[in-house]
């Protein structure tokens, strides 16, 4: 209550007055508004801020309303299911009074986490994968089988950020394929993302199913040829080490004057049978004695395929591809021009039969050279060396010199 003395005012007439009193103003108290922030909730969920435990504890019989700004000048559409995160208003009317009080809520909606990025590359068979998991926002992630067409094994469930998993596929000609489910946790606030299916690729490691060795006469090109269980063939000039000549099945030798090595690794994607498997090529001579039989005038027991002539140089090895040293044992012509015997090599001439030399003859290996007939048929003058006393059963000296 207010005492009014001496309060002068101005009436209509504007004519000066003079009045004294008392007023009484009441002051009528705002609404209480008790505001709990409501929880939490994960995207794609909704809050609604019309649920009586955000304004617990508020004065009774008020009018409630929902507002995006504090000024309470921009109504909230459907506050009872608010879907973006921020803050806003509720504001409380005393409806007798019309007195107000405004305060704000937090809406915290987490966002759903989703598998952002991942490496899966393919894995040769017997190896780990190593598949890193990385998601929108900071998670934890588990996993689970998909599906597994080929059964391959060493599958299983997990947890964490790298599925780390030694996988065996049973195909040795084409992928296998495993497919798992990853499904993402955010960290802290536990939101559980949509279920990604992860593929990774077990090639198979192959292997060396056939080589072909070949062979060219005195000089020239050769085709090798390998063969793998799957995939394809690189080709090296070393036994380790160094990058492929080729890739293919076959491969075309430079020229060659001597025998060589060469080196066949099957390969599947990255996948390689991790040994060099040797294919060899052998260059022979006329006159190179082979020795898969023992018979002199069998054509496949001389290089190139070629019996000897008058003029053929012949070498008889230490060691004869095929393990037999020569026996003229046939009625047929067995000539030669150069005869060279190497170290514990041995040339036998059969009862009744004959050998034509018509050059010289160097013998560093057996000194006999059995009951049959040695001739030297040249027209200059022919040698006879031996590394000891040479015993020839029956020679015959045909040498027109």
């Amino acid at each position: 209550t207010y005492d009014l003395k001496n309060l002068t005012y101005s009436n209509a007439s504007f004519c000066l007055q003079a009045q004294s009193g008392s007023y009484t103003l009441t002051v009528k108290p705002n609404p209480v508004l008790q505001i709990t922030t409501p929880p939490a909730v994960c995207d794609p969920n909704s809050i609604d801020l019309t649920q009586s435990s955000i304004t617990n504890g508020s004065s009774s019989g008020v009018q409630l309303g929902y507002f995006t700004n504090n000024n309470a000048s921009s109504v909230l559409a459907t506050p009872s299911n608010v879907t973006s995160a921020g803050t806003y208003y509720i504001q409380a009317i005393d409806t007798t009074s019309g007195c107000k009080t405004t305060n704000p809520v937090t809406v915290i909606i987490n966002p759903k986490p989703y598998l952002a990025n991942f490496s899966a590359p393919d894995i040769c068979s017997g190896a780990t994968t190593s598949i890193s998991l990385t998601g929108s926002v900071p998670s934890s992630f588990s996993w689970s089988l998909n599906d597994n067409p080929s059964n391959v094994t060493g599958v299983v469930s997990g947890s964490g950020t790298i599925i780390s998993q030694s996988l065996i596929s049973p195909l040795n000609n084409s992928p296998a394929f495993v497919t798992y489910n990853v499904i993402p946790t955010a960290n802290g606030t536990g939101c559980i993302g949509d279920t990604d299916v992860v593929t990774v690729a077990v090639n198979p490691v192959p292997i060396i199913v056939s080589t072909a060795s070949t062979k060219i006469c005195t000089s020239g090109t050769s085709t090798l040829q390998a063969n793998p269980s799957s995939g394809n063939i690189q080709w090296f000039s070393n036994s380790t080490g160094g990058s492929p000549l080729v890739t293919g099945t076959n491969y075309i030798s430079p020229i060659l004057n001597a025998n060589a090595v060469y080196y066949a690794q099957a390969s599947f994607g990255t996948c390689t049978s991790g040994i060099r498997t040797p294919v060899n090529v052998i260059v022979e001579n006329p006159g190179q004695w082979l020795g898969y039989t023992n018979d002199w005038n069998t054509i496949s027991n001389w290089g190139c395929n070629i019996l000897p002539t008058t003029t053929t140089n012949v070498t008889i090895p230490t060691t004869p591809d095929g393990g037999f040293y020569p026996i003229v044992s046939t009625n047929s012509l067995a000539v030669c021009k150069n005869l060279l015997m190497n170290s514990s090599s041995s040339v036998t001439i059969n009862a009744g039969k004959d050998l034509n030399v018509y050059g010289d003859i160097t013998n560093n290996g057996s000194p006999t050279f059995g009951a049959g007939r040695f001739t030297l048929n040249g027209n200059v003058l022919q040698y006879f060396n031996g590394a000891t006393t040479q015993k020839i059963n029956h020679l015959k000296v045909n040498n027109t010199k």
